[in-house]
């Protein structure tokens, strides 16, 4: 089974961006990959690290992710810097097509252990166990916290 949570990033009433949360056969792989956009504008103003934060503590804590993966065009400066800023480890390359044409995608790791390392604390999730069999799990006590 594969899965895909879409959230979106709203910034004083206007949506900047969308974060992506998916995975395949998560039950048994307890692996999620993380994929966004954010509005050119607000690019560089911390945002793209929320997003990304906010969508792994969802990953790691709410649905007991053991890694997170992410790649990123090796030329997209914004994402690498939000992806080196959460302590992921570089794990390779592939070959990508872009508009047409070949471009390099860098890989990389963040397992469940760094994260807790330094995930933030005082983040509250509510109301995710009735959702849980949605991405392939069943409910397990309290994950909220």
């Amino acid at each position: 089974e594969r899965w895909c949570f879409n959230a979106v990033a709203i910034h004083e009433g206007r949506v900047i961006g969308c974060q992506d949360l998916e995975a395949e056969a998560f039950a048994v792989r307890r692996s999620v990959d993380t994929a966004s956009w954010l509005g050119r504008e607000y690019q560089g103003l911390g945002f793209g690290k929320e997003m990304r934060a906010a969508i792994l503590h969802l990953g790691f804590v709410a649905l007991g992710a053991e890694e997170a993966l992410t790649s990123a065009f090796s030329d997209n400066a914004a994402s690498l810097g939000v992806t080196r800023s959460l302590d992921y480890e570089e794990n390779g390359t592939w070959r990508a097509a872009r508009s047409g044409r070949p471009a390099v995608r860098r890989c990389f790791r963040l397992t469940r252990e760094r994260w807790l390392g330094q995930r933030r604390q005082g983040v509250i999730l509510e109301g995710i166990e009735p959702c849980l069999e949605l991405f392939g799990i069943a409910p397990e006590g309290d994950r909220s916290t």
